[in-house]
């Protein structure tokens, strides 16, 4: 099962399937709240903001996505 974590500002315009993303994470356990580059992205639901990485599940949780 991979790691959750949440996020509230992404670049979206730059997620795209195959490549990292860049978000702001608020709950990373490494990084805390800031600015992080992702693994690459497997999924990615713009309606949700649900971002899918090979490692680990992004959940949007407001703000700019």
């Amino acid at each position: 099962m991979k790691p959750h974590y949440k996020y509230s500002t992404a670049i979206t315009e730059a997620i795209n399937i195959g490549d990292s993303a860049r978000v702001f994470t608020v709950d990373h356990p490494v990084f805390g709240s800031e600015w992080v580059r992702t693994s690459a992205v497997v999924q990615y639901n713009k309606e949700t903001g649900e971002i899918e990485t090979r490692n680990s599940i992004y959940e949007y949780i407001g703000g700019d996505k």
